[in-house]
């Protein structure tokens, strides 16, 4: 069975590998724009960011911190993205706001790695490297098929009732809900990893190596 739906993933990969780079693109590019934007914000700002962020370590070294809470927090932020992809694949008009979500997202991380890099250096890629890595191994992944598959959806809607008129629109509904389901299920793993795992791998990295990352 997961042979059968890794061959279904790259089979649709294939099929719409012109949609996949268009997904990346904006992913990236989102990125891209994050990271400058690090550079151009003033230094109150720097400031203010950097002793949220030095607050959030130091609960981490001290783990001054309600796992439970933090894992729910986190499960729920990454389902809201899902659920707003889905539907957003369900509409005509979501298509755009789609690839808006995999801008902000990319963004999102451009920003949040650019500066911790910018004020921390090498403990900041250290950071990024233990805390925001390990998660986004399945959140990355999981939001560009998530956002694929909602495109293709959003098009079959726009292209199916003249090209398609037999196929049954249940069916691909079907399909499309079961792939966001799974991808939802992949979302929901990757907060408990950020939650539970990349905390423990930077508690690990300090005591064994004595750096501190503050």
């Amino acid at each position: 069975m997961i042979d059968r739906r890794n061959c279904a993933l790259i089979r649709h990969i294939k099929e719409h590998a012109l949609l996949y780079i268009i997904v990346v693109t904006f992913f990236f590019f989102g990125i891209f724009c994050g990271c400058y934007v690090v550079k151009h914000i003033n230094a109150s700002q720097q400031g203010e960011l950097l002793n949220y962020l030095d607050v959030f370590l130091k609960g981490l070294s001290e783990w001054d911190i309600d796992p439970g809470a933090a894992a729910q927090h986190a499960v729920l932020n990454n389902l809201k993205i899902v659920l707003y992809i889905w539907f957003l694949g369900l509409t005509v008009i979501g298509i755009p706001l789609v690839l808006l979500i995999v801008f902000a997202r990319g963004f999102v991380m451009g920003f949040t790695v650019g500066f911790l890099v910018q004020q921390k250096g090498g403990a900041g890629i250290l950071i990024a490297v233990l805390a925001i890595l390990p998660p986004s191994l399945l959140n990355i992944p999981a939001l560009i098929v998530g956002a694929a598959f909602a495109l293709t959806f959003s098009g079959w809607l726009v292209r199916g009732r003249y090209k398609y008129e037999n196929s049954p629109l249940f069916k691909f509904l079907g399909a499309y809900c079961a792939v966001m389901l799974l991808i939802a299920l992949v979302s929901a793993a990757a907060g408990f990893i950020e939650v539970y795992i990349s905390p423990t791998f930077l508690q690990f990295f300090t005591k064994v190596t004595g750096t501190a990352l503050l």
